[in-house]
This record gives structure tokens, C-alpha cells and sequence, in this order.
């Protein structure tokens, strides 16, 4: 029964100092060197016509002086009302570029919306986000202050007041603090495209760097080649620079999207990344084998316990701490409950991604 329990050794080890990072002030202390800094921020589009009217309205309050930026928002094919959403807010947006994407996907509507960008850094969000008035203007001097090839931006769920999406806002808190804790020492392992800066990639190269052929992970790829090159990536979550965007709506979509986004791990070339979706993959794998072995043989129980005890106390650290910070004061009571379903989360996700992933590859691979 102890051999079983040390199993979760390595993923109390890994999140203990995930979360000791997360709690460790950042003391970086940047000079603001200034700069001829231009945004280009680029937003792909395809039958988003409930979502776009907010988006853009946060959009026309930007206080960034607008000769500081350029907005490019590239239909993908819409067949519901965003074209003409887009175009009556040409007067509110002066500086607004609109063009007609390929109708291929996000990856290659985001291609178009790169040859089209003038500005020397890029950012990206998507049409069903929501941002604050002083976003451009504080990721712009997050930018100054630094000057980082890449900028990974925080998000948060947008809080509907439903259990549900409460359960969601606390996974994806989870996936946001180890996105941070990692980033802020300069080791990155995950992004959001909902909130990225970037300095233009080579555009011959990124239909590869982003794998095109795949359906999502063009903010992992993009990621991952900056980080390959040594390039210089940085974090940020300054007041006014976090983006709001929607969370699934039910388990099903839920369920989807998180099988999605795991069907592209067997592409990951970053070790840390592919060890850490490893661990947590494994780990409740040994939580949910050890449960259903005990159902037979109820000796195991304790081992189970000891495994949740293991399991949970990084993660309250994590989600704790995360729940503060983005004051999500609502969200803790849920951390427990959330820990006893999770495992089971986790293998189902995982193994429906991995199943996804692998048959998508090509012939032969």
C-alpha cells in the first residue's frame, strides 16, 4: 500500500514548487527603455455574431493613442451576421482593417491576418473575449519595459454564476497557475492565444511552425519554436491586461474542447511540457486504477486517501493562491469537490485526446 501511495510523490514534488514559484515576488526589475512600438492586433472571425458587438465596443474605448495600433479582424468565411457587425463599427474604430480569411480555420485566418499586420508586435484574441479599456495601453508598456520577443497575457473565464462554470473558472485558474509560475522564470510551458503578444514570426515558416494541418495549438507551437530559438519570453498580469473569455457551456462542450486541446500534446517537442502533461496524466491514471481496485479489494482504501491527500494539497496551495490574486473569492469552497472528480476527468480527457491525436497523424508516422 506505501509503494502505491509514493507514486504520487512526484506530482506533490513538481506542484509544491509550482506553487512556491507562484508565491515567490517577482523582483525582476525592468528599466522602461520607451521604443517606436506598434500593435497589430489580430482577430479571426467565423460566425461569432453573438460574441462580436462586446468585443468591439471594448475595442473602440482603448485608451492607447491609436496611432500606437492597428486592429485586423479576419472573416474566416462567416455565414451569420459578423460581416456586417464588423463593418458598422468602422466609424467607432478608425484604424480597423478588415479582410476576408481563407475559410481553412483559425491557423490559416491568422496567417492572413499576419501579411497584413504593419505593426512590429503582434497580438492576438479571440472574438468571444471581452478586454478592458487600458488593455493595448498596459500590454504596450509591458512591452516597454522589457522588450520580450514574447508576451504571454493572463485570462480568465468570464463567471456566468453557474455551478458549472464555476467548476470550469477553477480548472482553467489551475492550467493559468502553472502557466504563470513556469513563465515568470523564464521557462514557459503553456500560452493563450486569447491573450498573446509576439514579435512577427518569418511568415514563410509559420504555416510550420504552427502546424497548420492540425485544427488548434498555434499558441503552444508558436511558443514552443520561440522558446527553441532562446528567444526571450516574459509574463504578465498587471491590472487592466487580463482577458475574459467564455468557458464551455456544458459538460459535453467541456468535454470536447479539453480532449481537443490534449489530442495535440503528441506534438509537443518541449520536454518540460510533455513531462508535466506525463505526470498529471499518469498520476490520476494510479488515483483511478487504485479506486477501482479497492471497490474489490477495500484494503486499498487508505492508499486512496493518502493519494488524494498528496494530490490536493499542492493543488489547494495552486488554486488558493489563484483564487486571491484574480479575485475569484467564490471559487475555494469548490476545491475539493473538483479534486474528487478530477482524476476521472483527467484519464477520460486525456485518453479521448490521445486517441484523437493519434489518428490524426499521417500514414506511416
Amino acid at each position: 500500500m506505501i509503494w502505491l501511495t509514493a507514486l504520487l510523490l512526484p506530482y506533490f514534488t513538481v506542484f509544491a514548487v509550482t506553487c512556491l514559484l507562484l508565491v515567490k515576488k517577482d523582483r525582476n526589475k525592468n528599466r522602461n527603455i520607451g521604443g517606436d512600438i506598434r500593435l497589430s492586433l489580430i482577430i479571426p472571425v467565423r460566425n461569432e455574431a453573438s460574441s462580436l458587438p462586446q468585443l468591439l465596443a471594448d475595442l473602440s474605448r482603448q485608451s492607447l493613442d491609436k496611432h500606437k495600433y492597428e486592429i485586423i479582424i479576419v472573416d474566416d468565411a462567416s455565414e451569420d451576421a459578423s460581416p456586417e457587425i464588423i463593418k458598422n463599427y468602422r466609424d467607432n474604430i478608425p484604424d480597423l482593417k478588415i479582410i476576408n480569411g481563407p475559410g481553412q480555420g483559425k491557423k490559416k485566418a491568422l496567417e492572413a491576418g499576419l501579411k497584413a499586420a504593419e505593426g512590429n508586435y503582434i497580438i492576438t484574441t479571440d472574438a468571444d473575449c471581452r478586454v478592458q479599456s487600458t488593455w493595448l495601453e498596459e500590454m504596450r508598456y509591458a512591452i516597454e519595459k522589457d522588450e520580450p520577443d514574447m508576451l504571454i497575457g493572463a485570462v480568465n473565464i468570464i463567471n456566468t454564476g453557474r455551478l458549472f462554470n464555476r467548476f470550469v473558472q477553477l480548472e482553467f485558474l489551475a492550467l493559468q497557475g502553472v502557466t504563470e509560475a513556469f513563465a515568470r522564470i523564464g521557462r514557459p510551458v503553456m500560452c493563450n492565444g486569447a491573450n498573446l503578444c509576439f514579435r512577427a514570426p518569418d511568415i514563410n515558416k509559420y504555416p510550420d511552425i504552427v502546424k497548420d494541418k492540425l485544427p488548434s495549438g498555434d499558441d503552444i507551437f508558436l511558443m514552443e519554436m520561440y522558446k527553441k530559438e532562446g528567444k526571450k519570453i516574459r509574463w504578465t498580469d498587471r491590472e487592466g491586461t487580463i482577458v475574459e473569455t467564455k468557458g464551455a457551456d456544458s459538460l459535453r462542450d467541456f468535454f470536447r474542447q479539453r480532449a481537443r486541446w490534449s489530442s495535440k500534446s503528441i506534438y509537443y517537442t518541449d520536454p518540460v511540457l510533455t513531462a508535466i502533461a506525463l505526470l498529471v496524466f499518469l498520476s490520476s491514471s494510479v488515483i483511478v486504477a487504485t479506486i477501482i481496485s479497492a471497490i474489490f479489494y477495500s484494503y486499498l482504501w487508505p492508499a486512496v486517501a493518502l493519494m488524494y491527500v498528496l494530490k490536493t494539497i499542492p493543488d489547494i496551495c495552486i488554486l488558493s493562491y489563484m483564487c486571491r490574486k484574480r479575485k475569484r473569492q467564490y471559487l475555494p469552497g469548490l476545491i475539493v469537490p473538483a479534486q474528487l472528480l478530477y482524476p476521472f476527468y483527467i484519464v477520460s480527457a486525456g485518453t479521448a485526446g490521445l486517441i484523437r491525436g493519434l489518428s490524426s497523424l499521417p500514414k506511416g508516422k
